[in-house]
C-alpha cells in the first residue's frame, strides 16, 4: 500500500470539517512520526518525568499506547460513532493512520481525528490537572471539538474570508440566538466576527420558561462577551423581533412579554447606556449557526467558549 503522510491528512477541498487548518494537521503530523511530548518520548530525551501512562499506570506512554492500546482509549473507540477495535491498530501509529484514511470517507476521518484530539486532550487533563480520565469528559470534549471543527469549517479561523451576508454592519458584529424545548431548558449561542473573519464563539445551557426569555437571555450573554473583548462598537444581530425591537428602538417592554420582563429590561438599559451598541434583526437562515449552538446548549447543557479549532 503505497500512501504518502500527505494522502493521510484531510484532503484541502473535500474535508469540510478539517479543511486545511494547520494545527491539526501539524497535530496529525507529530501523532503519525511520533512526536508529541508522551511520557516514554520525553524520558528517552533524558527529561525526568514518569514514563508511565497517566490514565491506565499500567504500561509505558508511547504514542501507540495513548491513541490505540490504552484501556481508557480503547474504550472511547469502541464507544465512540466509529466504533473501532484499536487494539486492531497496534501497527505503528504512522502505519494504522494511512490505513485508516485510505479506508475512511472524509466524514469518517474528521470523526476520527476528532477523537483522537478527545483522547489528548483527556491524557493532558489527567497530567497536568490531576483529573481521573472519565468517559463522560471524553465525550464532552468530543462534543465540543465538533462544535470547534464544524464552526472552524464554516466559518473560517484567523486570516481567513468567510461568506457571510450581513449588510451594512459595523465591522465588529455578534449573531446571537435563543432556543428553547420544553418547561425551563433553554439554550444560548453566539458567533462574535470582525469584518469577515471569526473571532469567537459561546453556546450555554440556561434556564428559561419560554423562547422570548431564552432569546433575551443569549443576547444578555452576547452583550457580556463583547464588553469583555473591550471592543468599542458592535452591531448585535438575532431573529427575535421582540429583542431586536426593544434593542433598535429603544422601546421598554411591553406587557405581553412579562415572562422575560428582568432580562428585557436589562437589554433596554444595555443598549440605552451604551450608543456604540446597535441592533439589527435578521432573518432566520441567516443566523444558522448562532441557532446550532444555542440548540447545543439546550441539548447538552454546559457552557463552552472557543476562538479557533482547539489548541
Amino acid at each position: 500500500m503505497n500512501y504518502t503522510l500527505q494522502q493521510q491528512l484531510p484532503p484541502t477541498a473535500t474535508n469540510k470539517q478539517n479543511n486545511g487548518y494547520k494545527r491539526l494537521r501539524l497535530f496529525l503530523w507529530k501523532i503519525a512520526h511520533g512526536a508529541i511530548p508522551v511520557g516514554a518520548a520525553l524520558a528517552r530525551r533524558g527529561i525526568k518525568v514518569n514514563p508511565i501512562c497517566t490514565m491506565c499506570c499500567d504500561a509505558e506512554e508511547d504514542v501507540q499506547h495513548l491513541i490505540f492500546l490504552c484501556p481508557f482509549s480503547r474504550a472511547c473507540w469502541l464507544g465512540s460513532p466509529l466504533a473501532i477495535n484499536s487494539h486492531a491498530l497496534a501497527i505503528g501509529e504512522r502505519e494504522a493512520m494511512v490505513y485508516m484514511r485510505s479506508q475512511m470517507s472524509d466524514d469518517q476521518w474528521g470523526m476520527f481525528t476528532n477523537i483522537i484530539w478527545a483522547i489528548w486532550r483527556t491524557r493532558n487533563d489527567c497530567a497536568y490537572s490531576s483529573k481521573s480520565p472519565c468517559v463522560d469528559n471524553f465525550n464532552r470534549d468530543l462534543s465540543a471539538i465538533r462544535a470547534e471543527s464544524m464552526l472552524a469549517g464554516l466559518l473560517g479561523k484567523e486570516g481567513e474570508r468567510v461568506d457571510r451576508q450581513t449588510g451594512e454592519i459595523e465591522e465588529l458584529c455578534c449573531f446571537t440566538d435563543g432556543s428553547w424545548g420544553t418547561e425551563w431548558e433553554g439554550g444560548a449561542g453566539l458567533i462574535l466576527m470582525k469584518g469577515e473573519v471569526l473571532q469567537g464563539y459561546q453556546y450555554w445551557g440556561v434556564p428559561a420558561c419560554c423562547a422570548v426569555q431564552a432569546e433575551a437571555i443569549a443576547m444578555l450573554k452576547a452583550i457580556d462577551f463583547v464588553k469583555a473583548t473591550k471592543q468599542a462598537r458592535c452591531t448585535f444581530l438575532i431573529d427575535c423581533s421582540v429583542v431586536a425591537k426593544i434593542a433598535s428602538q429603544l422601546q421598554r417592554p411591553q406587557e405581553e412579554d412579562w415572562r422575560a420582563s428582568r432580562e428585557l429590561h436589562e437589554i433596554w438599559r444595555a443598549f440605552k447606556q451604551n450608543s456604540r451598541f446597535s441592533c439589527q434583526h435578521i432573518p432566520r437562515d441567516q443566523n444558522d449557526l448562532a441557532d446550532i449552538l444555542a440548540k447545543k446548549g439546550r441539548i447538552h447543557g454546559g457552557h463552552f467558549t472557543g476562538y479557533t479549532f482547539p489548541l
